[in-house]
């Protein structure tokens, strides 16, 4: 099931989404601590369903009317342990996972022992954001 809110932008009205998910899907935005939960080895390459929520507008303004759920097929590819500068840890071997999906490339660094994810990049046609450890 998919349940949660969203705030649609400046003066517009919380809305509340409820409802059954076919077929049954990941929230990727949950994404790093599913990866780690899969317990993936360098090499390895796993598949699995995603779904992403988007307003639907009459026009390019005003409220929402409605929200689409969009599936859509994530792979995620673990390459070979590197060392990884994490922040007042200092450095830390961790796996980089390379995720594909539609909305731009995500790379992961994990680590076996918390915090597990040590860094993050996104990319999307918007640019690339990095989020690393402080």
């Amino acid at each position: 099931r998919v349940s949660g809110f969203i705030l649609p932008g400046n003066d517009q009205p919380l809305w509340s989404v409820h409802g059954p998910l076919n077929p049954q899907a990941f929230d990727f935005e949950m994404a790093g601590i599913l990866l780690v939960a899969f317990s993936m080895d360098p090499y390895d390459e796993i598949e699995f369903l995603s779904y992403e929520l988007t307003s639907t507008r009459v026009a390019d303004s005003g409220p929402p009317t409605g929200m689409a759920v969009n599936i859509q097929t994530i792979t995620a590819t673990a390459l070979p342990f590197e060392s990884v500068l994490a922040g007042k840890l200092g450095e830390i071997d961790a796996m980089p996972v390379v995720v594909s999906r539609s909305g731009g490339a995500l790379k992961f660094w994990l680590a076996d022992t918390p915090p597990y994810i040590i860094k993050l990049t996104s990319e999307s046609p918007g640019g690339t954001t990095i989020w690393t450890m402080p």
